[in-house]
């Protein structure tokens, strides 16, 4: 009964690289990051968090709001590799960055998901977006997104303070650099709970 089945359905297992990896490149200890691991499996059966299940745990955080769009641009600069899935490593990494106390390293993550053409600039569509999916994510009412506080209109004045050199594309740089002179910009422009 047991044969080929069982083993088949097992769950990975953690290997001693792959801990030794994170132990080098995550804020976790060897204990944290059996617990988390274990954790992951259980959500996780096959060691493979997909975008479906991914935008569940966004539901989770988010209970009011429609996290289909934010979770995706957000699980695209997790999924490394382009695998379709996050891997238990890319989730710890994930985790690492969202949670680092270093406002510079978490506005750089945030430029990699506002930049969903991944092309390493940020144009004012591509903030729209985002800030768009933002408001739906937190179930911002329709009439609070008109006017100047419409996602197109409130892209457009980040771009004017940010875009100094008026080339219509933030790179890194200039997104992080106008962010951290900017406190409002910084609680607007990183996803929550990486504040």
């Amino acid at each position: 009964m047991g044969g080929k089945n069982s083993k088949k359905n097992a769950n990975p297992e953690l290997t001693e690289p792959e801990i030794e990896f994170l132990l080098n490149n995550t804020k976790f200890d060897r204990d944290g990051i059996i617990r988390w691991y274990s954790d992951f499996l259980r959500d996780c059966p096959d060691g493979k968090l997909d975008k479906k299940e991914f935008e569940k745990i966004y539901s989770q955080l988010y209970p009011g709001g429609n996290p289909a769009r934010f979770s995706k641009y957000v699980f695209d600069v997790f999924d490394a590799d382009g695998s379709k899935y996050i891997s238990f490593t890319e989730f710890m990494l994930a985790m690492t960055a969202l949670s680092d106390t270093d406002v510079t390293k978490r506005l750089r993550l945030t430029f990699q998901i506002y930049d969903v053409n991944d092309n390493h600039q940020i144009d004012v569509k591509e903030m729209t977006k985002v800030i768009d999916a933002l408001y739906d994510l937190k179930d911002v009412p329709k009439d609070e997104r008109k006017g100047e506080l419409s996602a197109s209109n409130r892209a457009k004045a980040i771009f004017s303070k940010l875009d100094l050199d008026e080339s219509k594309g933030l790179n890194v740089d200039e997104f992080v650099n106008g962010c951290l002179g900017d406190e409002f910009l910084i609680r607007l422009l990183l996803p929550e709970g990486s504040q």
